[in-house]
């Protein structure tokens, strides 16, 4: 089904061999002297909804022969067309043996917009393929005055599918970890049965209201006294946090209950999630502490938990430390 552009002798069918593919039939164009080149153009099988091939391979097995002189064409050697927009591809020049070629189906696999120039958009990728109407590879590559036999041979054309993307969506009634497995099968051969199935697993964290608040403890404990000026400020909190409000915005240790800025002495805060909790919070004083000082632990309204639930109303404890 395959046919040519006018610009060779055989236009508009090609030749057919019955060997000397890749291996064995292929098919061939001879240029007809006139200026321009000729391109293969493919047959209906090619054509229509080939978004299947998105994210997978237009692959062809391509040479070429010149009759003797000229200079390669500058012209665009495979163009894809539908959806109201051309792509265009360029491929080193085939040799006289057979060269394999493998182009990405997808937007940065060197595809041109005709239109813009530049590469295409994954939404234009899709638009050509949903509705491929014309698909040309070219099949001459020289120029030259009195050249009438530059032949252009084409094997093996495919379009390799990309792969296939399942989306589960999973509304969970409880907390805890689920495991969610997808499987696909057909009605043809699989030479590969071992990749049918895709497991995945998703921990489900549950959250809950504050009640007043999110703080479980600190340490050191709320109205302690005596306490080292070496110490190591944690906050523990009764449930999985929004890592991203847990900041030294919103938790912090100051001289103030105010803690306003000239009060705050811990710029460095630590959220543990290797060795303790992820709902812990580490604050680490500039300097040690001042003996015989009270100091207060504050916890903001904006923290919020892994649910997006904000406290609402800021935590507050103080401790006092040694003489």
């Amino acid at each position: 089904g395959w046919t040519l552009t006018s610009g060779a002798v055989s236009s508009p069918t090609p030749n057919y061999s019955a060997t000397g593919g890749n291996p064995d039939g292929h098919i061939y164009g001879v240029d007809s002297g006139a200026s321009g080149v000729f391109y293969f153009v493919s047959p209906g099988k090619f054509l229509g909804n080939q978004t299947i091939a998105y994210g997978g391979a237009l692959k062809f097995d391509l040479r070429t022969e010149t009759g003797g002189g000229g200079n390669p064409y500058p012209f665009d050697d495979i163009i894809l067309t539908g959806g109201g927009l051309t792509l265009t591809h360029t491929i080193s020049t085939p040799p006289t043996t057979w060269t394999p070629y493998s182009l990405g189906l997808n937007e940065t696999s060197g595809w041109i917009n005709t239109g813009t120039g530049q590469s295409p958009t994954q939404a234009e990728m899709l638009a050509v393929l949903s509705n491929l109407t014309e698909f040309h590879i070219r099949g001459e590559y020289y120029n030259g005055f009195g050249i009438f036999d530059d032949s252009g041979y084409l094997d093996n054309v495919m379009l390799t599918p990309g792969p296939a993307f399942v989306t589960v969506v999973v509304t969970p009634t409880v907390g805890g970890t689920l495991v969610n497995t997808a499987t696909v099968s057909a009605n043809t051969t699989d030479p590969n049965l071992a990749n049918n199935t895709a497991t995945e697993t998703t921990t489900v964290t549950t959250c809950s209201a504050p009640n007043p608040d999110f703080v479980t403890s600190t340490t050191p404990a709320e109205d302690a006294t005596g306490i080292p000026i070496t110490t190591t400020i944690t906050v523990l909190f009764n449930q999985t946090m929004n890592t991203a409000t847990l900041n030294t915005n919103n938790v912090q240790l100051c001289t103030n209950a105010a803690c306003n800025s000239n009060g705050i002495v811990a710029t460095t805060l630590q959220i543990t999630d290797t060795n303790v909790a992820a709902d812990t919070v580490l604050l680490t004083p500039q300097n040690l502490l001042d003996t015989d000082r009270t100091y207060h632990i504050k916890v903001r309204a904006a923290v919020e938990n892994a649910c997006g639930t904000q406290q609402g109303i800021e935590y507050n404890t103080s401790f006092h430390t040694e003489n």
